[in-house]
């Protein structure tokens, strides 16, 4: 008669073996959440619907495309320092959208009377000089002027893109702004009931802003036209503390509130011409306020010169020589340099600079293109791995 033979115990997994298979069930686990919010992280806009900021480092700021930053059928404004460059950033956005196929049958509008008396724009813009033109009309020189003339070319059916420039130059509705000038000629002398009436004077522009902000942005949400108001920013006499906002700009809150962008302009320094020691331009710092394309807050810098405005080419290759497409031979980037790239070869900073001036349009193609594989490779390294839990 056979013996039952006992059933032999279990081999004991090892705490090696255990933590190998739970590691492996976590990569299983995570592979299923990434395929369930796979489109998580897809855009819910695409690149035909953006307008160029006139920057490269900016559109992928507003964005994540080098091709365009703002998105048609918003509002955008763009407060900055006097003299940082605001007005030629603008144009640079008007000329690169004047030559874009999708934006033929588009009106593209300076609201800014003295804009093109500025600028040389054969020089400078040359696709804006047949392009360009005023509202309807002629520039708005008031706040309510402003809205009308936006209100007529949304009904028009034609869709624009317009700059305002600036709303700190538009006057409040005639009636009291002209009995407020009555009220301080009567109170002539008397500095307490002057800065009383221009409190309430400032306050009634602002409500009057808010209300037609408001109107027109009913109007432009979910259109194909696109507006960028300019505002000019001074420095905030009323600061309290270090978290309180150094600068302040005309109009209340409501410009910001009623903005999709609000990418604040501040000048970063001059740039002289090294033989004689003359200024040619400036360095840009655009600081993010408010994002409500992308929800990403991102600063950029880039150069502005006064002889062709926005140096897209210098802000692109020295992104890209932060990044680990291109190779610098020091990490603050000078003409002495030595740059490597798979694309143009290695040169000295400077000398690529002068190689891909030589051909322009071109290279910037290829330089947009690197920028934007760039760009989303570092957004990419900034990824948590969490996704919402409900």
């Amino acid at each position: 008669m056979a013996r039952n033979r006992k059933a032999r115990p279990k081999t004991k997994q090892t705490a090696r073996e255990k933590s190998a298979e739970d590691s492996k069930q976590l990569d299983l686990n995570l592979d299923d959440i990434k395929k369930e919010h796979a489109d998580v992280d897809v855009q819910s806009y695409s690149e035909d619907e953006l307008v160029p900021t006139g920057a490269v480092m900016l559109n992928l700021a507003c964005s994540d495309f080098a091709s365009g930053g703002y998105k048609l059928g918003s509002i955008n404004t763009l407060p900055g320092e006097s003299d940082a460059g605001k007005s030629v950033l603008c144009m640079t956005g008007l000329a690169k959208s004047a030559v874009l196929k999708r934006f033929d049958k588009y009106d593209i509008i300076m609201n800014n009377a003295e804009i093109k008396g500025s600028f040389n724009l054969k020089k400078m813009f040359p696709p804006l000089v047949d392009r360009i033109k005023l509202p309807e009309g002629g520039p708005s020189k008031t706040i309510n002027q402003l809205g009308g003339s936006i209100i007529a070319q949304c009904r028009s059916g034609r869709p624009f893109i317009e700059i305002v420039d600036s709303l700190d130059t538009l006057k409040g509705d005639s009636d009291f702004e002209k009995s407020t000038k009555d009220a301080l000629k009567v109170a002539k002398g008397d500095i307490a009931a002057i800065k009383e009436l221009k409190k309430s004077y400032n306050a009634e522009k602002a409500k009057t802003i808010r209300k037609i902000l408001g109107e027109c942005n009913d109007l432009i949400s979910g259109s194909d036209s696109m507006i960028v108001i300019v505002q000019q920013v001074t420095a905030n006499m009323k600061m309290k503390n270090k978290y309180d906002d150094p600068y302040s700009s005309n109009g209340g809150t409501s410009p910001f509130f009623n903005s999709t962008h609000c990418y604040r302009l501040l000048q970063g320094g001059k740039i002289k011409d090294p033989i004689h020691g003359l200024e040619i331009g400036n360095t840009a710092h655009m600081k993010c306020r408010k994002n409500h394309l992308s929800g990403k807050k991102r600063d950029v810098s880039f150069n502005i010169f006064q002889q062709y405005g926005v140096d897209n080419i210098e802000s692109v290759c020295l992104f890209l020589c932060s990044t680990p497409m291109w190779t610098a031979s020091a990490k603050k980037v000078a003409a002495e340099t030595t740059v490597r790239t798979n694309e143009f070869g290695e040169h000295k900073f400077g000398k690529l600079l002068n190689i891909l001036w030589e051909n322009p349009a071109k290279n910037m193609a290829i330089l947009e293109k690197l920028a934007e594989e760039a760009w989303a490779d570092r957004e990419r390294s900034l990824d948590t791995g969490r996704r919402a839990f409900f």
